[in-house]
């Protein structure tokens, strides 16, 4: 299995900090010795380093898709705490995925992507709209205090491990018509807004899983059923 870590982080996060120090002593020494402190490099050109993230997101998005030329199989990818722009994965296929405490501006699309082990979104911050429509997710995955400032779907597609929402805020929709779940889902302590169609606490959920839901006085075992959230 491979482990990608992308560098997606604010400038120089991805820079050695005990070099840093190595070099700051390196321009104190010289001012002392000499009377004039070395040339200190010029701050990354902020338009050029967006760039250079926009095509790693595209190379990730190319090659990560079963049917490209180059495949990438069996990834697992590390992107936490990274800041991602109009960020696509549709259609491509990873192993683990760690989104934790990412944020995705703009619009953030997952569609028919698959996930065959366990995926993190928590604390993950979406301030446009995010796509999850047709996403296999395997074996566990976290939406744990997810932040979500758009539409957010979840519709058609299996969670097949245990589904972690708790703690959730989706500020409009949060579409789940047609999800089906084969494990535990817990949903506890989530919050939308007045028109949100993800109502805690409502007697109108037509959702049922065989795990813990606290919504549910009584779990039983079927998918979500089909219209009970819009399908968008």
């Amino acid at each position: 299995m491979v482990s990608t870590s992308m560098p997606y982080g604010p400038s120089g996060a991805f820079s050695d900090p005990a070099g840093g120090q190595r070099r700051a002593a390196r321009r104190y020494h010289a001012t002392r010795t000499t009377g004039t402190a070395p040339a200190v490099p010029p701050a990354p050109d902020p338009r050029e380093e967006h760039q250079v993230r926009l095509t790693a997101q595209r190379l990730l998005s190319t090659h990560l898709r079963p049917d490209a030329e180059h495949h990438w199989a069996d990834i697992s990818l590390d992107l936490t705490g990274a800041t991602l722009t109009d960020f696509v994965l549709t259609g491509c296929h990873l192993h683990n995925a760690d989104f934790t405490n990412t944020v995705f501006t703009g619009f953030a699309g997952f569609q028919e992507a698959a996930f065959s082990g366990d995926t993190r979104f928590s604390r993950t911050t979406f301030s446009g709209d995010a796509q999850f429509r047709g996403v296999t997710f395997g074996d566990f995955t976290w939406f744990t205090g997810a932040v979500s400032s758009g539409h957010a779907g979840f519709g058609d597609g299996p969670f097949s491990g245990v589904a972690a929402f708790a703690y959730a805020a989706f500020s409009y929709d949060a579409g789940f018509g047609g999800a089906a779940f084969s494990g535990d889902a817990r949903f506890g302590g989530g919050t939308t807004s007045s028109r949100g169609t993800h109502r805690q606490r409502s007697n109108r959920y037509t959702v049922r899983v065989p795990g813990v839901c606290p919504w549910l006085r009584t779990p039983t075992t079927a998918a979500v059923e089909p219209g009970a959230w819009p399908r968008w």
